[in-house]
């Protein structure tokens, strides 16, 4: 029997599935990559308990990205019984009233006040700007060769309360501590 927590388990099933949804024509691009890895992140993050566990989870895009009309069919979906809800944003006192924050890459001159600007909200915080999880975000997506891989800044996810399941963190490229 695998051992199923291990990474030497994940890392292939991971590569294998994103494959797969190449090959069938589910992933065409990397923007509808992303998108998937997005959905996913949100099924494996827990918010604080003072949030209510059945109110949707507003997922906020700041800034003009291809991945926002990736991100747009998110709203007909549901992730441990909560609505998503997909809106964009242009207004940054807003941001804290978001589950999920993507900061596009155009936004990447604002990327260190908008996190700040969040301060310690239970807010998960995902961009594809170079190197965001070691600017403060949550979780940067990163590409290594032709293969999207992400990284995780624990020390942001536990200063916002968010418990990202350990499961999650051995996908990661890098655990930022």
């Amino acid at each position: 029997m695998p051992n199923l927590s291990s990474l030497s388990f994940w890392r292939p099933l991971v590569g294998a599935l994103l494959l797969f949804y190449s090959a069938c024509g589910l992933a065409k691009t990397e923007y509808d990559i992303k998108a998937a890895y997005l959905y996913n992140f949100i099924k494996f993050v827990t918010w604080p308990d003072g949030n209510d566990n059945e109110a949707p989870l507003q997922v906020c895009l700041f800034g003009k990205d291809p991945i926002n009309e990736k991100l747009t069919p998110l709203a007909n979906l549901r992730v441990n019984n909560r609505d998503l809800v997909v809106t964009k944003v242009a207004d940054q006192s807003s941001l804290t009233a978001c589950s999920v924050l993507y900061i596009s890459r155009e936004e990447e001159r604002h990327a260190q006040q908008l996190i700040e600007r969040v301060g310690n909200s239970p807010v998960l915080i995902v961009s594809d700007i170079p190197g965001f999880a070691k600017l403060g975000g949550t979780i940067g997506f990163i590409t290594l060769g032709n293969v999207i891989r992400f990284d995780v800044n624990l020390t942001r996810s536990r200063s916002s309360r968010l418990s990202i399941s350990s499961k999650l963190l051995e996908l990661a490229n890098q655990v930022v501590k």
